[in-house]
Formats: structure tokens, C-alpha cells, sequence
């Protein structure tokens, strides 16, 4: 087993001491003066080397003959967003300290070297290709189709990672940070205003497709379209209005499936084989909504704000002749723009 540098200083030290204090017991010399100075002159020489091979000693002496070293290791005030301290250093702070002068000096060219411009160029790029894959990640939780409970602590991770990570996330990548905390408010926000609706309110804002909506024909299925039979009032008798609305699977595995339902705008193959079988009131909610509640199967029902629903494939495929800008990536938000907005009501009817 090879020893360290100052095992070695403490046995030859402690060693040379020894035997220059024996002979101090040795009645051949009748003159101890050189025996005295023989044991000063070797524990002066142990103390020296003990201070040349000390942690203190061994900074200054970096700090004066190799800059590189410690401007890498030591030296504190160095800018914490700089490239170089967001790569991995090739040493660990104890490996430098406990190295040789002569290591000391291979350490210190070697990182002088590392400053060639095409090294930097390619740390640059590296850090860079960081920063570009942290910022898809925050815009990837800032337009997740799926905010709830579990969304939000992902959300207080990321951010508290990146807080360790890079100190000041918040000023490397303001513009999506700003996002992101706009979408935490408005969940938040979300959450205070369902809180405070009454039961009546909480019920209706759900809007399952009930057993009467479908005796009463309230919710009416065509071929091309799905409407809401609404009676209004104008003061003399009720009039029977419609509304178009889209509907969706009120209950989903959001965590398992990692998709969210999709959303059917007219009596599709599927929605042709949910009525037939009588299990459509208890399956689908009807809406006009950007936003609408699905219940999470995968976390005990809990119902969960969800956004851009992705277009039923059977409704696609029956609709794309009369709707020349459905196509693979039509979410609700595009059918509320282009049909519900455009068609509040229908035409009158008795």
C-alpha cells in the first residue's frame, strides 16, 4: 500500500526525531550542544514540511503559481452562471489538495489547455443544448392538457430542481417561467371559484348526460351534429332552442393512459354503439367549454381541469367532407371557434 505525503512526513519526521534524541543518551559524547541542535534541526525540518503539505499552505501556493487551479476549485467570487460552473469539473477539491507540486503542475496545464477556443465552442454548445432541452420541458408543463393536484406538485419540483441546479432560474429563462406561473395561478384560481359554487351549481356545471336528457330527447343526437335542447321563456310561451355542444367520456385514466378523452360532435360509430347499449347517460357529459371536468379514474374520481380535448377519429372521418378544416390535430377549442361561436342558437322551432 502505497503511503500519502503526509503519512510519509509524519514517519520519516517522527523517525529522524527519535534518533537524533537518542543520542542524546549516549555517554560516548561528552558534548550534547550537537545532539540539541541535531534534535531542533530535524523537528524545525518536520514542523516546515508539516506546514508545506497543510491545506492552507497548498491554497497559496495554487493561488500564486496555478491561477487555473484555483480559479476552477477556489475562488468562490467566480460568476455561479458561467458555462465553465455548469460543467462537471475533471477533479474533486480533496484529489487537488492532497496532489504533488509535480501533479499540481500536469493538473494546471491541462485545464490552461482546456481553455483552447474550440474546447470552449464545444462546452458552449453543451450548456446551450441544456439550456434549449430545460426550456422545452417548462413549455411542456406550461401546455399540459392535464393540470390537477399532481400536475402542481411535478410543477413545485421542477421549479425547486432547477432552483438548485442553476440558483436563478427565474432570470435564465424569465419568458417561460412567466408562463408557468400564470398557469399555476389561473389553477389556482380555478380551484377557489369551484370551491365556492353551491351543489346545484357544482352539478349542473358538470353536465352528465342524464337518463331524462335522453327520454326527453333534451340532448339530441344527428347524423352530422350534437344539440342541447334548451326552453326559453318569452313571456307569452316557452320556446324550444338549440345549442350545439360536443361531448366527452366523463370518466378517464388520465395517469395510465397519459392522453385525455376525446370529444364527439355527432352520432358517430361510437356514440351510435353507447346509445344502442343504454350506457351513454352514465359514460359521457355533454359541453360548449374550453375547459371541462374529467374525472381522474386513476386518482379516486377526483375531478380535473382538462383542455384541448383531441377530435373522436369515427367523428373525423363521418365530418371531414362537411368541415374542410377538421384534420388530425383538431382539439375542442378549434370546434368551439369555428362552429359553436358561430352558431349560438338554432333556428327557432316549437
Amino acid at each position: 500500500m502505497e503511503l500519502s505525503e503526509k503519512t510519509k512526513i509524519h514517519v520519516y519526521g517522527i523517525f529522524m526525531i527519535l534518533m537524533s534524541v537518542s543520542f542524546l543518551f549516549i555517554d560516548n559524547y561528552s558534548d550534547k550542544t550537537l545532539q540539541i541542535i541535531g534534535v531542533a534541526f530535524f523537528t524545525s525540518l518536520y514542523i516546515m514540511l508539516l506546514f508545506l503539505n497543510s491545506r492552507r499552505y497548498k491554497i497559496f501556493y495554487i493561488k500564486r503559481f496555478c491561477p487555473n487551479i484555483y480559479d476552477t476549485y477556489f475562488n468562490s467570487k467566480q460568476d455561479k452562471l458561467s458555462i465553465d460552473s455548469n460543467l462537471e469539473p475533471l477533479y474533486t477539491e480533496d484529489f487537488i489538495i492532497n496532489s504533488s507540486f509535480e501533479e499540481l503542475s500536469f493538473i494546471e496545464k491541462e485545464i490552461r489547455n482546456n481553455k483552447d477556443p474550440k474546447v470552449l465552442e464545444a462546452k458552449a454548445k453543451k450548456f446551450k443544448d441544456k439550456i434549449d432541452k430545460t426550456k422545452d420541458k417548462i413549455m411542456n408543463l406550461v401546455n399540459s392538457n392535464i393540470k390537477d393536484d399532481a400536475w402542481l406538485n411535478q410543477v413545485d419540483l421542477y421549479i425547486e430542481k432547477l432552483t438548485w441546479e442553476y440558483g436563478a432560474p427565474y432570470i435564465i429563462f424569465r419568458d417561460e417561467m412567466t408562463l408557468l406561473l400564470k398557469e399555476i395561478e389561473k389553477y389556482n384560481n380555478s380551484l377557489l371559484s369551484y370551491n365556492k359554487l353551491s351543489n346545484h351549481e357544482i352539478e349542473s356545471s358538470t353536465d352528465d348526460i342524464t337518463y331524462n336528457d335522453i327520454i326527453n330527447k333534451d340532448v339530441e343526437f344527428n347524423e352530422n351534429s350534437i344539440y342541447v335542447k334548451t326552453r326559453v321563456w318569452d313571456g307569452v310561451k316557452y320556446t324550444i332552442k338549440k345549442q350545439r355542444v360536443f361531448v366527452y367520456k366523463r370518466d378517464y385514466n388520465l395517469d395510465l393512459e397519459h392522453e385525455v378523452p376525446r370529444f364527439h360532435i355527432c352520432r358517430c360509430k361510437t356514440i351510435d354503439e353507447f346509445i344502442k347499449s343504454g350506457d351513454l347517460t352514465i359514460a359521457y357529459r355533454k359541453s360548449r367549454q374550453k375547459t371541462v371536468l374529467v374525472r381522474n379514474i386513476d386518482n379516486n374520481f377526483k375531478e380535473c381541469r382538462i383542455s384541448n380535448l383531441p377530435l373522436c377519429k369515427n367523428c373525423y372521418k363521418k365530418m371531414k367532407n362537411q368541415y374542410t378544416w377538421l384534420n388530425s390535430k383538431t382539439d375542442n377549442e378549434d370546434f368551439i371557434r369555428n362552429v359553436i361561436e358561430k352558431t349560438y342558437w338554432s333556428p327557432k322551432s316549437n
